[in-house]
């Protein structure tokens, strides 16, 4: 069997990406910025929070190397799919650069082999268009059933 999972708010909450990117932004120009970027409802919010120009956190948000970890329900059954011969894949949304750090940060290479990792921006088009998950249904012909796990009906 073949399942592929979503990353942001399904192998880990995605909030806590943000909450590292925050720390980034702080740790660089200053730490009195953080409590209210953490205080606000939104990205855009947190930003303007600062007052620095936004292309400068813009990038550190979408550059850094994130602290996070896959909480351990995650990391518990990734492990046991994997050691029970299923084959692992994923499927994103974002930014190349963005989303590597992230999937290097879970330490998901130790599960998902490379070639069935899928970011919209690497494949050239939305998770929504389908062609990440024909591309890993061709890469994995003879597995058997394919199953997608995500988290957002509109997207996954």
């Amino acid at each position: 069997m073949v399942i592929v999972f979503d990353l942001d708010d399904t192998l880990y909450p995605e909030m806590e990406f943000v909450r590292s990117a925050y720390r980034t932004i702080a740790r660089q120009y200053g730490r009195g910025l953080l409590p209210a970027m953490l205080a606000a409802a939104d990205p855009r919010e947190a930003f303007d929070s600062t007052g620095l120009p936004v292309s400068d956190v813009i990038g550190l948000y979408r550059n850094h190397n994130p602290d996070i970890r896959l909480p351990w329900m995650s990391l518990y059954v990734l492990s046991c799919l994997a050691r029970t011969g299923h084959t692992l894949g994923l499927v994103t949304d974002g930014r190349s650069v963005t989303q590597r750090h992230k999937i290097e940060a879970l330490g998901l290479a130790r599960f998902i082999s490379p070639d069935l990792i899928m970011i919209s921006e690497e494949v050239g088009e939305e998770k929504v268009s389908g062609r990440a998950f024909r591309s890993i249904m061709n890469r994995t012909e003879g597995r058997g059933a394919y199953v997608y796990v995500g988290d957002n009906p509109a997207k996954d």
